[in-house]
């Protein structure tokens, strides 16, 4: 067992620091690629401009799977903190559709966020309705991670059309959670 432990713990050790290791060099790859798409530092023509473009999210793409690897690491051994805080889930997984729309577009998809509650229709043509908002307690670096992954497979796995992000409230879970306290 102590062998095992010992194997397990050196492992973990190996994941970390190579994640960590080769995050370093992809955030150097991401910054000369973006020097070099920024019109005030180099001037690239339209062909080379798209793929750079490509060769920026698949950059960004390997920086999210090593921190991924690293994420995965540290919750095998123990070491994944979680700190819950009062967030506005609405806000946030707005921002995470934003930063996602670039990479939907580059394949063909479109991408958007709707955000609604269940009586957002009054039945007054000239209402103007508020943008509901939803608080939770979650750790935010944990729900952005998921709400990526989420986005980026749906993303990944859709062939063609739109993808849509959304987020609406239902009393009725409420009321129920209400009941059975």
């Amino acid at each position: 067992i102590s062998q095992k432990k010992r194997e397990d713990t050196a492992r973990s050790e190996f994941i970390s620091t190579a994640s960590h290791e080769m995050r370093t060099p992809v955030a150097a790859i991401e910054g000369y690629i973006e020097l070099a798409l920024n019109e005030k530092v180099s001037k690239v023509d339209e062909n080379a401009r798209k793929y750079l473009e490509k060769a920026k999210a698949s950059s960004q793409h390997l920086g999210r799977l090593f921190q991924d690897l690293l994420v995965s690491a540290k919750a095998e051994d123990g070491r994944l903190s979680n700190h819950p805080t009062i967030v506005e889930i609405g806000e946030l997984l707005e921002q995470q559709a934003e930063m996602s729309k670039m990479v939907a577009n580059q394949k063909g998809l479109g991408l958007d966020f709707v955000i609604s509650s269940e009586n957002q229709s009054s039945g007054h043509a000239n209402a103007k309705l508020l943008k509901p908002l939803y608080y939770v307690n979650v750790d935010p670096d944990r729900i952005r991670e998921v709400a990526t992954n989420l986005i980026d497979n749906a993303i990944k796995y859709t062939p063609k059309g739109n993808v849509t992000v959304g987020l609406t409230g239902n009393s009725e879970v409420h009321k129920a959670r209400k009941c059975n306290r």
